[in-house]
């Protein structure tokens, strides 16, 4: 079985307590993580609550699916596997 890794969070802001991010931004950087695949699982190193303003999706977390659409609020609890679908 292949190991699942770690993600730290990892501020742009000067506060290094919590961040607000748009997806896109949040992609932008994701990219830059060398060897980070975020559809594929991998473990977070901080608590996320992300809320959908429009569209759908669809977001995996511990292995279950979860449907994302306009709306909907998700929350990741530090520890927790994620990976987006």
């Amino acid at each position: 079985m292949k190991k699942i890794p770690n993600i730290a969070f990892d501020s742009s802001s000067e506060t290094k307590e919590f961040e607000f991010l748009n997806l896109s931004n949040l992609f932008d950087r994701i990219h830059k993580i060398k060897d980070h695949n975020h559809n594929l699982p991998h473990r977070l190193d901080f608590f996320t609550l992300i809320i959908v303003t429009k569209g759908t999706g669809k977001n995996q977390i511990d292995f279950i699916d979860n449907p994302l659409k306009t709306g909907s609020v998700l929350i990741i609890a530090k520890g927790q596997i994620p990976a987006l679908k």
